[in-house]
């Protein structure tokens, strides 16, 4: 549960710099509170939106989206949001909804566990290239990215390994 907490934390420092960002045009949209799985951000009646922060793309050249947790539908199979936004290291990212699912029917589901969050999950992983071609998106700004866990190689990752052993 430490990491759940910890990753709620993380995501909702982004759900407030996209709100920050909508709420120049959009004085009156709102973070929804508590849990609700529908969406993060109220726009108004038409524009709802899903925020996912995705720091691993950077290594796998993929975007990942949650379809199910412990056998319950979640993310875009319970999702009412009309946008979807993530960020990545290179990018914010927006699509609506309806291209979104029309991308995932090119690709197949699979299942995944994320280290430190050993919850059985399904999935789909979509080709960042990919995504890109159907969605608006821009380079994503310095304090968001400085926000996020520094990317390590693996490399990196062996030589830390190599200094704690000594």
């Amino acid at each position: 549960m430490q990491n759940f907490e910890k990753d709620l934390q993380f995501g909702e420092q982004f759900e407030q710099l996209i709100l920050q960002k909508i709420q120049k045009k959009y004085p009156k949209a709102y973070k929804v509170e508590g849990y609700h799985k529908e969406y993060d951000l109220y726009v108004n009646e038409k524009i709802t939106i899903e925020i996912k922060v995705d720091n691993q793309t950077i290594k796998t050249n993929n975007i990942l989206v949650e379809s199910q947790c412990n056998g319950k539908k979640s993310g875009i199979t319970t999702t009412k949001a009309s946008h979807w936004c993530f960020i990545t290291h290179q990018n914010v990212i927006w699509v609506t909804t309806k291209k979104l699912k029309e991308l995932l029917k090119k690709n197949s589901e699979s299942y995944y566990c994320i280290q430190g969050d050993w919850q059985a999950k399904r999935g789909y992983f979509i080709p960042y290239d990919e995504l890109l071609t159907i969605a608006h998106h821009y380079p994503t700004p310095a304090n968001y990215t400085s926000l996020m866990p520094p990317i390590i190689t693996q490399e990196q990752k062996n030589k830390r390994i190599k200094e704690l052993l000594n």
